[in-house]
């Protein structure tokens, strides 16, 4: 009888340990998924502010050059009204 109970504890034992084994194989398949599908989430949150920054420049680029046309376009308009006051005098 002590062989057979020995032979159930063994059993039981090795059970217990092949059990405790699978989970912690499918945990670690678990996280193993979860780090590829967040690394995968990285990489696109990357790639949309990678977008929105090249976006940024290029509407900075050309706020600047509307801004640089407005200043021309300034000076040309006050020049105008200057040669137009002279104009007005001479007459």
């Amino acid at each position: 009888m002590d062989t057979v109970l020995i032979v159930i504890i063994v059993v039981v034992a090795i059970l217990i340990v092949a059990v405790v084994a699978a989970l912690l194989r499918k945990e670690r398949a678990r996280r193993q998924l979860q780090r590829e599908r967040l690394s995968e989430r990285a990489g696109d949150h990357r790639q949309e502010a990678e977008a929105h920054d090249s976006k940024a420049k290029r509407l900075t680029a050309e706020a600047e050059e509307k801004r640089s046309r407005a200043e021309r376009e300034s000076e040309l308009a006050r020049r105008h009204g200057e040669k137009a006051g002279s104009l007005e005098e001479d007459l």
